[in-house]
C-alpha cells in the first residue's frame, strides 16, 4: 500500500478541524486546491475521505 494513499490520516483531530473549517469557508475551487496543498491531501484523498464536503465544493466558482 502506498502511504499516500491515506495521507490523510496522517492529521489531527485539530488539523482535521483545520482542514474542514478552511474548506468550507473557500470562496472559490481554486482556493480550496491551495488548501490540499497546504494540508498536504491529494484530491483523490480529499473525495474518498470528505465526499460530503467535495460535494459542496463543486458548488463554488472556479
Amino acid at each position: 500500500m502506498d502511504e499516500s494513499d491515506h495521507s490523510f490520516l496522517r492529521l489531527s483531530g485539530r488539523e482535521l478541524s483545520s482542514l474542514y473549517f478552511a474548506v468550507r469557508t473557500a470562496t472559490s475551487r481554486e482556493q480550496v486546491q491551495q488548501i490540499l496543498r497546504t494540508f498536504e491531501l491529494s484530491d483523490e484523498d480529499f473525495v474518498g475521505s470528505f465526499p460530503d464536503l467535495a460535494k459542496s465544493v463543486r458548488l463554488l466558482p472556479d
